[in-house]
């Protein structure tokens, strides 16, 4: 926040850029849903492939320090992010109260108008 500060002369405090920081990846995640003309950025965005996943022939003999992943862990992971980002766990966009709460009521609007907001 002091060096954006420094560079910009707009004075924020830490909060208030990643109030920032949180409203541009809001807004990002609405424009990639409109550009792509489709709400559910789970399965249609949020794609990760399969090359990262570890399969071993016994799932539960995980290697410990193996670089490979498992897809349920992953899976849950999106849960996770999704919730702490105020995000639709089916779809993986932003809901009408998380954009209300950045002042976004305008996107939101755009978004249900296309059918690409969560209900």
């Amino acid at each position: 926040a002091r060096v954006y500060s420094a560079v910009t002369g707009d004075e924020v405090t830490r909060e208030e850029l990643e109030a920032k920081g949180m409203k541009i990846l809001h807004l990002f995640r609405a424009l990639t849903a409109r550009q792509m003309g489709e709400a559910d950025q789970r399965t249609k965005h949020d794609m990760i492939p399969d090359w990262v996943f570890h399969y071993p022939e016994d799932k539960e003999a995980f290697t410990p320090g193996h670089d490979k992943m498992d897809v349920d862990d992953m899976e849950l992971a999106k849960d996770m992010l999704y919730e702490q980002m105020g995000w639709d766990k089916a779809t993986g966009m932003p809901t009408r109260d998380t954009l209300a709460s950045f002042g976004l009521d305008d996107v939101a609007d755009a978004l249900a108008a296309q059918g690409l907001l969560p209900a």
